[in-house]
């Protein structure tokens, strides 16, 4: 991971924390704000095949190894999740790419107990069920993973 990244990482992290504790309370009434960690995908716990492509008409799927999201208390959230691409080669066995880091953000609304995330114009709704502490969001492919969708379960830390 360049400098750059991990410092803009850590400067997000950083002010997402500070809203956490400081901000307006959006979030209070469903006690949302919080650390939540990324347990499974479709069903499956981490490592998790996510977004499935062809590359080269290899049948690449990108690998979740881990994700934490942060939700502040202000509406807004960031995600650090760990990735790796995975490829099969003809003769059966896989190429497995590096791990890789990356970090986004955006923001997110509550209404009732669904919670409404906005991330680059792409809305995603999710269901908290306060007393397990759990969130259940499904998001569809854009792009090149249109037509998938995933659903991503992720636990309070």
């Amino acid at each position: 991971m360049s400098a750059i990244r991990k410092n803009l990482g850590f400067l997000i992290v950083a002010s997402l924390v500070h809203a956490l504790f400081l901000g307006n309370s959006l979030a209070n009434d469903l006690s949302v704000a919080g650390v939540y960690v990324l347990v499974a995908i479709n069903g499956s716990e981490l490592p998790a095949g996510s977004w499935s492509t062809d590359i080269g008409d290899q049948g690449c799927r990108e690998e979740t190894l881990s994700g934490t999201v942060l939700f502040g208390s202000d509406g807004e959230w960031a995600v650090l999740v760990t990735e790796r691409m995975v490829c099969k080669n003809s003769d059966g066995s896989e190429d497995i790419g590096d791990p890789s880091s990356s970090i986004s953000s955006g923001s997110y609304t509550i209404a009732g107990n669904q919670i409404t995330i906005i991330f680059d114009g792409i809305v995603s709704t999710g269901q908290y069920n306060a007393e397990k502490g759990l969130l259940v969001f499904k998001t569809v492919g854009v792009g090149t993973f249109e037509g998938q969708t995933l659903e991503y379960v992720l636990r309070r830390n």
